[in-house]
């Protein structure tokens, strides 16, 4: 017989095919559990934690991180129950009520921080072409436009109720051109009015100034224009940072059931329970404020001051602004509490392929489906003749049989039934002769029959040899 041929792969082989191929599987599934697929839309041009535009906040979370805190740009709207501080960089054409909802939600769970928009922007080359001798236009660069309150800040009642006013140094009202006109200079004389060259100067040169109050610490700077918004002094609103005229563009809400005397509120001492703080001039900061030293301090001690408690943890949401990532159930496999019994999954698979891979001994050939040979020639016959029903034409094959086996054994020189007779009385007169055990086989018709008389008649037959 010849041997097997050896395995055209070592084990070593087959193990780091396997092992290569697992780990690929499990980063497939990693990745596209976390909604990490592909390339992301980060530099979209919008206002949020990732991104490096005049308006983005990316600056702001790596300023809180080296100041020693924990931050996370959060893409799951579960991260909205953190009881850590979580920024909130909401879009002007946000709906309203969902805002509301999140806001009180988080009154019983952690400090909010909400920095509302205020430019409008648009990525450069995306309309015109931006050439710049010193450097090139870099991805998530922005132009910045136009400013607008945002439409959710606009409630006539609750949380949202802000009231917010068009500021800034008096004179300047900051229409006619962009801020991308400041930026790059291209203001088009035949397009503006003639006072549009001096309100840039104004704009540029005599930014309006901001201090902060108690208990934030004593802060004092300018903001990057003269223009912005403030919001209206109410009872429930406890200033953070003013403006030079004494308007609020960052303040606190206290909670709903806590009231104070509104001269007590305005004093330098007073110190509000900041459940939530919004910042009304952003410039405060966004990447275009925290280029100044003292806006960057000023940004630093709000989120120190609301960092309250055991917390040290700063989650940044950019759901609000389009870059959430899509549930599934391979998302939650990968998240607390499904977590634990995937790691038990991929635990066992582990045990269950090492366990494969080991052998209990040398490898077995398996034996043929048809043995050679006349016993299996045999047995095929039988299985034959039984499935087909016709076990009864056996009989006179067996009795022809049967006779030459007993004529051999008793020393008679022919099998014929009557001289195996004569000699069977000699031995055995008590028991049926041999023909009488012929008989009975040729008469069975069932199968328990046939067989039935056949082993008699094969124990006759074997009888003979016996000596006594």
């Amino acid at each position: 017989m010849s041997e097997r041929a050896p395995s055209p792969f070592s084990r070593s082989s087959v193990l780091a095919l396997v092992v290569v191929g697992l780990g690929v599987l499990l980063a497939i599934l990693y990745f596209i559990a976390i909604g990490d697929t592909g390339p992301r839309d980060d530099q979209n041009g919008r206002a949020h934690a990732v991104s490096n535009g005049l308006n983005g906040y990316s600056a702001l979370a790596k300023l809180i991180e080296a100041d020693g805190m924990d931050v996370t740009v959060s893409r799951n709207k579960g991260k909205l129950e953190t009881s850590s501080l979580l920024v909130l960089t909401p879009p002007s054409l946000m709906d309203r009520e969902e805002l509301k909802a999140v806001i009180e939600r988080r009154e019983y769970v952690g400090p909010t921080l909400v920095i509302l928009p205020k430019w409008g922007a648009l990525k450069p080359n995306s309309f015109f072409q931006i050439e710049t001798e010193e450097e090139e236009v870099k991805e998530g660069w922005v132009l910045l436009g136009d400013m607008s309150i945002p439409s959710w800040a606009e409630a006539e009642e609750g949380v949202l109720a802000l009231g917010l006013k068009r500021g800034g140094m008096p004179g300047v009202t900051g229409n006619g051109f962009s801020i991308a006109e400041q930026i790059f200079g291209n203001v088009d004389p035949e397009n503006v009015d003639a006072g549009a060259e001096k309100q840039k100067a104004d704009l540029l040169r005599n930014p309006q100034s901001f201090t902060t109050r108690y208990p934030l610490d004593a802060l004092s700077g300018k903001l990057p224009t003269a223009i912005g918004y403030y919001a209206e002094q109410d009872i429930s609103r406890a200033p953070l940072i003013m403006d030079q005229a004494g308007r609020m563009i960052a303040f606190s809400y206290e909670a709903p059931d806590y009231y104070v005397d509104e001269e007590e509120r305005y004093s330098d001492d007073y110190s509000a329970s900041n459940w939530v703080v919004f910042v009304v001039e952003p410039d405060l900061m966004n990447n275009w404020g925290l280029a100044d030293e003292d806006r960057a301090k000023a940004a630093l001690s709000v989120v120190r001051n609301m960092n309250w408690g055991d917390y040290d943890g700063v989650v940044f949401d950019v759901t609000m602004n389009g870059l959430g990532g899509t549930m599934n159930l391979l998302t939650l496999a990968f998240q607390p509490p499904f977590l634990a019994a995937t790691i038990c999954l991929i635990l066992a698979m582990v045990i269950i392929g090492w366990r494969a891979s080991l052998r209990f001994g040398p490898a077995t050939i398996a034996a043929r489906e048809t043995a050679f040979g006349k016993a299996r020639l045999v047995t095929n016959g039988a299985d034959l003749i039984v499935r087909a029903g016709r076990l009864g034409l056996l009989a006179e094959p067996y009795i022809a049989l049967s006779a030459r086996r007993i004529a051999r054994s008793l020393g008679v020189p022919k099998s014929e039934p009557a001289a195996i007779d004569t000699a069977l009385a000699v031995r055995a007169p008590d028991e049926p002769s041999f023909s009488q055990r012929a008989d009975e086989l040729r008469a069975a018709v069932k199968p328990t029959d046939i067989l039935r008389a056949a082993r008699a008649l094969n124990d006759q037959t074997k009888r003979p040899d016996r000596r006594s």
